[in-house]
């Protein structure tokens, strides 16, 4: 539920790209768009307050009983608001966009429903409050708004009037459903690795907070981290095993989730395109690794093993790491500039490693994007995964840390990428409303185009 209607959310701070000779159309889809606004704040009050919707930061997601009923109504009555609106409006590109509004909802609220009907519902809640905590204290948020994690801590906890420990609620909306035979339980890898990374999300929490200067959250911080341990032991008593072995989804579950993701071809004839996108994609490879292996001096033309002797020749320790991305970022902006490629900010982007914490729940190399609503200055960061040591004192390797493959990662996810796709729409002040396009599947946004030019 969460995951598709916050990418309605995302739609709803959908307006259009802005023209200074065109802003009437755009501030009132903007308008339009505060419906879904005020839905998402109260539904997901953490999510929201992280993209910048003001007032959410004391506020945490209520799982209390009746949640599904509640959130079906809470969108119903939103799709129901846009529709009435649609039939008033004239302006073409203002119903354009109150009609992506209005059927994103209603594939919300069909989502929603698939989910409720197939599937036991199941949460991980150790990243889930860690999340709603690491919004409000960073390096680009404001130091005002820090205090109020204290209080989310604390309701968190369920040690504020009228507030239950949200691991409580997490417990009962599961339980509320166990003798519902025909429900599909979670995947047990999935709940297996939740649980694995369970202690890290806590401690994480604690090093969250113990790198600021607040004060007097170490009482409810104790009893958050006994209630989230307590949940685990839950979990692994009575989620596991109702667990699914299969890790694929229902059929129609898995048809909706790839509607979802803008994916209208079938399962089948997508099965059939990717075994030939793929067969494309190795006859490449294959075509490749000879002339890699000439260059590099390798036995072996197979280009299995010259991607396994890239990774092992290549390997590059935790502790270089960072440094290792930043001159590769300074190759490819180079290269942009010599090539006349794309304009470039003045400004370095930024590069950051995760924390063990922020690892555990994406482990995979991402963007961290800032908020774009009341944006003042926040940029998007490049996030490298921590890596650890092993025990012979030699560092964990990934698919992100040896050399060939950190040029194709930092121009994907930094310059010209990602990176350069959010600071666009920050430094040229395009809406905030067709900004949160940019987190969709679709290729990069136009919406860019006033970036100051790097010669």
């Amino acid at each position: 539920m969460h995951k598709q209607f916050t990418a309605w959310m995302a739609l709803g701070l959908l307006a259009g790209q802005v023209q200074a000779a065109d802003a009437s159309w755009v501030e009132k889809s903007n308008e339009h768009a505060q419906v879904v606004l005020e839905a998402f704040a109260e539904l997901g009050p953490e999510g929201a307050g992280s993209m910048g919707v003001d007032g959410l930061d004391e506020n945490i997601s209520d799982l209390s009983p009746g949640l599904y009923e509640r959130s079906m109504t809470i969108i119903g009555n939103a799709v129901t608001e846009l529709e009435e609106r649609l039939a008033k409006e004239t302006d073409p590109k203002v119903r354009q966009d109150l009609g992506i509004l209005i059927k994103t909802g209603k594939d919300t609220l069909h989502s929603n429903a698939l989910e409720h009907d197939h599937m036991l519902p199941y949460m991980n809640i150790n990243q889930m409050i860690f999340g709603g905590l690491r919004a409000l204290i960073d390096p680009q948020v404001p130091r005002d708004r820090y205090p109020a994690a204290i209080v989310r801590l604390q309701k968190y906890a369920g040690l504020v009037g009228g507030y239950e420990p949200i691991t409580q609620l997490a417990e009962q909306l599961s339980e509320e459903r166990f003798d519902e035979d025909s429900l599909v339980g979670p995947y047990r890898g999935e709940v297996e690795q939740d649980l694995e990374r369970a202690e890290t999300f806590i401690t994480g929490i604690d090093e969250l907070l113990s790198g600021t200067d607040l004060q007097g959250w170490q009482g409810a911080y104790e009893t958050l981290a006994g209630q989230m341990r307590d949940y685990n032991d839950w979990v692994r008593a009575e989620i596991l095993p109702r667990a699914r072995d299969d890790f694929r989804l229902p059929a129609v579950m898995y048809e909706d989730a790839l509607k979802n993701w803008g994916v209208d071809a079938s399962p089948n004839s997508l099965i059939e395109e990717a075994t030939k996108g793929y067969m494309d994609i190795r006859n490449d490879m294959e075509a490749l690794a000879p002339l890699v292996a000439k260059k590099m001096g390798y036995g072996t033309s197979d280009y299995r093993e010259v991607i396994a002797l890239l990774k092992k020749d290549g390997a590059i320790d935790g502790d270089k790491l960072l440094d290792h991305y930043h001159a590769v970022l300074r190759d490819l902006e180079e290269i942009i500039v010599r090539e006349k490629l794309v304009s470039l900010p003045e400004r370095e982007a930024g590069i950051r490693i995760a924390t063990a914490a922020e690892t555990a729940a994406q482990p995979a190399a991402h963007l961290d994007t800032p908020r774009l609503i009341g944006n003042t200055g926040e940029y998007p960061y490049f996030v490298i995964p921590l890596l650890e040591k092993n025990e012979d004192g030699s560092w964990q390797q990934t698919d992100d840390t040896y050399e060939a493959g950190t040029w194709t990662l930092t121009a994907h996810e930094a310059r010209p990428g990602h990176e350069l796709q959010f600071s666009s729409v920050i430094e040229s002040r395009a809406c905030p409303s067709r900004g949160r396009y940019l987190l969709s599947t679709a290729p990069m946004s136009r919406a860019g185009g006033c970036m100051p030019k790097r010669s």
